[in-house]
């Protein structure tokens, strides 16, 4: 490294550190505020109150009569939800731990994200995205549906020294907002509400070509934690050499507070206690993981088509529920949505 990479990685390094400080100090200030009010609560394990918590005899989508009170409430505040299921709200209510107002904000921005990219009202067209293509022909980073840790967390795996850097911020979004929708298109809500874990394989791992500090990168994931609905609720690394000193000072810049303490070593075998089921563990660790590339493409191209018929269909619905409030008196119309799967006021 020539003395003016090593004065300018310095200057990056400090400007970075200044950044960082100030946004740390603005997020405690509000984190102090929050303390207050949830000491007393006693904690549960997805850190959602224990009035929400699935047991066994629960339904995998059961929604409960106070969650559709918030959703209704939500749907009063923020009329765009009309386009959403009260599954995909739900999500959000639990990425934010039925906040209300929380929830809200989250909701505002991500809506705010898909207008600024162009995906309103429809879905991002991945398929199309050269980006993209190159990202699942890399098979850098899988996601198998219903693939869980011991504590019902949906699973990504990262093959890190797979993964290239500088993706444009508009491929990531695209990839993001398309997540978001086929997440709540695939998996349990029960599980949805768990928050997600990231295991990554640091084999081979290199600082330069394995790690985005560019301002997309560091925009991109900042994004993702304060405008998706996705909980990561912890990242396990392994096969990690001398490298991870280097890449710990780095991610302290790269990621958000709140998940920098949620980065933990772990070793190999410490993987089949996280992942007991093996049909969710990868063969490379001692599990049966099927990874089917082509299949898994051909799945997700499935379901692209299925998330494309839905956006039509709700636009359709909607389209016609406003002619017909156009066309009656203005006093009866506002109390039904369109997709209440069950009325709240009934299900007990």
């Amino acid at each position: 490294m020539s003395a003016d990479d090593e004065a300018r990685l310095e200057a990056e390094l400090k400007r970075l550190e200044s950044e960082s400080a100030q946004q740390s100090e603005s997020a405690t200030a509000t984190q102090k505020d929050k303390k207050k009010s949830s000491k007393t609560k006693h904690k549960t394990f997805n850190q959602l109150d224990p009035r929400f918590q699935l047991t066994e005899d629960h339904n995998d989508e059961h929604i409960f009569p106070e969650e559709f009170e918030m959703v209704a409430q939500l749907r009063e505040r923020i009329p765009e939800l009309a386009y959403y299921s009260d599954k995909f709200v739900v999500f959000f209510l639990c990425a934010r731990r039925h906040h209300l107002e929380e929830t809200q904000s989250l909701f505002e921005r991500y809506l705010a994200k898909r207008k600024e990219f162009g995906w309103a009202h429809t879905t991002p067209k991945i398929f199309e995205h050269p980006v993209l293509q190159e990202m699942f022909q890399d098979r850098a980073v899988v996601h198998m549906p219903r693939c869980v840790d011991k504590h019902g967390r949906l699973i990504t795996y990262f093959w890190v020294k797979k993964m290239g850097i500088g993706r444009p911020l508009d491929a990531m979004m695209a990839w993001s907002i398309w997540e978001s929708e086929w997440l709540v298109h695939t998996e349990p809500l029960r599980y949805l509400r768990n928050g997600t874990v990231w295991i990554m394989d640091m084999d081979g791992f290199s600082l330069f070509k394995n790690i985005d500090t560019s301002p997309d990168g560091r925009a991109w994931s900042q994004a993702i934690s304060g405008s998706f609905p996705t909980r990561v609720r912890g990242i396990y690394f392994f096969n990690a050499g001398i490298l991870v000193r280097g890449l710990m000072s780095v991610a302290k810049w790269v990621l958000p507070k709140k998940m920098m303490k949620r980065l933990q070593q772990i070793k190999k075998s410490d993987l089949q206690d996280l992942v007991p089921d093996p049909v969710h563990l990868p063969p490379a660790y001692g599990g049966q993981l099927e990874l089917d590339w082509e299949k898994g493409m051909e799945d997700m191209r499935h379901i692209d088509k299925q998330l494309r018929r839905q956006w039509k269909k709700v636009k359709k619905d909607l389209r016609a529920k406003l002619e017909a409030e156009a066309g009656e008196p203005h006093h009866h119309h506002h109390h039904h949505h369109h997709h209440h799967e069950n009325n709240p006021t009934t299900t007990m």
